[in-house]
């Protein structure tokens, strides 16, 4: 094989022509994330680079979109590593019919011109063939191995129907009356009527930002893994015209927020937060209804994409889903190998753990209906 690096702007056209029909055909719901435009914004903030590898007829084979990105987690577990890291945003850029050598290639070609690097971190890796073929090819490089991080993990995604179907069509009557008596409850509860704000601007973005702030402070992911949430992010999206964010007011108070992205025909579920003190009204699922009814309505997208990971609500609305895996390929060493087998055994056994704790709570404590406190819209 040859292999070719190139900025992400001097990209040549019939790789952009590979990169966009390998994401079509395989993952189209991941048409604006896993896409060209999206890579060459990230790369533009964080610096990154193209690996191109092509057969000797000169057909592309593979390619792989590297940005920096910070070290990563293991569960709640942050891998301390000098060095540099790379973020990859999937594996389907890989045509069928590489082999495992040929891979062991191109990662032994990236350690190579980048000495710094202590390792790639590999996301949304297509469960199956695909996925063991990496991890064979890394199996098989010298100096280099395999760290897990996930493996199976649900994608969920909602497929809107064609015709305009107005959102909720496809959820049960008893389901409608539910969410209709919820929203006249939390209406009672706070004493003021609900209703949404879309919200396309950094402007408007940020003449809410304190509505925004205490909303993504009471997440999980905030409270248990530091994850943060920074306005300012949004920036770049929002420069792009991609940037699709609601908020649930009663009155002037938020209830339930998310950052979402649209653009390539998909709807991006991003980030999701709701007041812990209305859980018991399920607002973010309320939320979520809301925002189909409009995304059906007006300039409706193909796909709402709800991301990685397992969550009662995403199984519950969704149309599709499959299965990917995540790891980290990393440059061997000892101590670093065994502080990543030590990582993932603490992780793995906090999540049975948790699963046990579930496993002793009765089923209709668990499944409350429509109850968000329940995992709702924390994608």
């Amino acid at each position: 094989m040859r292999i070719h690096f190139y900025e992400p702007a001097a990209l040549p056209e019939i790789w952009r022509d590979f990169w966009k029909v390998r994401v079509l055909s395989r993952r189209p719901h991941r048409a604006l994330t896993g896409g060209p435009a999206w890579f060459g914004m990230m790369a533009q903030i964080f610096g990154g680079c193209v690996l191109c590898a092509e057969d000797d007829a000169g057909r592309p084979r593979v390619l792989v979109p590297l940005v920096c990105s910070a070290p990563p987690r293991i569960g709640r577990w942050k891998i301390a590593q000098r060095g540099s890291w790379w973020n990859v945003g999937g594996g389907d850029l890989i045509a069928e019919d590489v082999s495992a050598e040929d891979l062991s290639e191109v990662w032994r070609t990236i350690f190579e011109r980048n000495p710094a690097c202590a390792g790639i971190r590999f996301e949304t890796l297509t469960a199956g063939a695909l996925s063991e073929s990496v991890r064979r090819s890394v199996r098989m490089t010298p100096g280099l191995f395999w760290c897990p991080l996930y493996s199976g993990l649900p994608h969920y995604r909602l497929r809107f129907g064609s015709g305009g179907d107005q959102g909720g069509l496809w959820r049960s009557g008893r389901t409608l009356r539910k969410l209709r008596n919820r929203a006249r409850a939390l209406e009672r509860a706070t004493g003021a009527a609900l209703h949404v704000l879309e919200l396309t601007t950094c402007a408007e973005m940020v003449a809410h930002r304190q509505d925004w702030e205490n909303l993504m402070a009471r997440r999980w992911q905030t409270r248990r893994l530091g994850a943060a949430f920074h306005l300012e992010d949004v920036e770049p999206v929002a420069a792009r015209g991609w940037l699709r964010s609601f908020l649930l007011m009663a009155g002037s108070r938020p209830v339930a927020g998310v950052v979402g992205y649209q653009g390539e025909g998909v709807y991006v579920y991003e980030e999701v937060g709701y007041d812990p003190e209305l859980a018991r009204y399920s607002p973010g699922t309320l939320l979520l209804f809301r925002l189909l009814d409009i995304l059906s309505r007006r300039d409706p997208p193909q796909w709402l994409d709800f991301g990685e990971g397992a969550a009662d609500y995403k199984a519950a609305w969704a149309t599709e889903e499959d299965r990917v895996d995540g790891g980290l390929i990393v440059r061997f060493s000892f101590p670093f190998w065994f502080a990543c087998r030590t990582a993932r055994l603490a992780s793995m056994a906090t999540a049975l753990a948790r699963r046990l704790a579930g496993a002793a709570v009765p089923r209709t404590v668990r499944q409350r209906g429509l109850t968000a406190a329940d995992g709702e819209a924390q994608g």
